[in-house]
């Protein structure tokens, strides 16, 4: 944080450890030491700085939520801002399910189901079009996963 009468943002004084990172880096000495000590040190920043963007995207994720949307963007008046984007879920197999199901649908198995045991593409359209003797066996042998929100970020200037 910056010094009291430092009169900065917590956002600016980022932008200029960024900006100073970039001129010390362009301007390390040529020497191994100094690749050495400088790769540890941005290693522990990149660290610090990996574990605090998760932080701010799952707050941003939880913004997004009470929205209700499938898309959110915030912004700021700096031109910095976010997207949320919510992914459609997916369909993904029960490991403990591929047996009984290849049993249950025979050589009908290779029409829902791909060879790495992930349901085909339009898996869904392809089981409420299916004959009913197929259609349970294939629901009781996938589950629905909600996929995580994607966060992405934009910075003008």
């Amino acid at each position: 944080m910056p010094p009291e009468s430092d009169s900065r943002s917590p956002a600016q004084v980022l932008a200029d450890v960024l900006s100073d990172i970039r001129i010390l880096t362009e301007s390390m000495p040529d020497s191994t030491e100094a690749r050495v000590e400088a790769g540890s040190i941005l290693v522990e920043i990149m660290s610090v700085t990996k574990e605090k963007l998760h932080s701010i995207k799952e707050e941003l994720r939880k913004e997004a939520d009470k929205l209700g949307e499938s898309q959110a963007h915030f912004s700021t008046p700096y031109g910095s801002t976010a997207t949320i984007k919510r992914p459609a879920p997916t369909v993904a197999l029960k490991p403990e399910s591929i047996l009984r199901l290849r049993a249950a649908l025979g050589d009908a198995f290779d029409e829902y189901i791909e060879t790495t045991y992930k349901p085909r593409k339009g898996f869904s359209e392809k089981v409420a079009s299916s004959n009913d003797h197929h259609r349970q066996p294939l629901l009781d042998s996938v589950d629905q996963i909600e996929n995580t929100p994607r966060v992405s970020f934009r910075r003008e200037g």
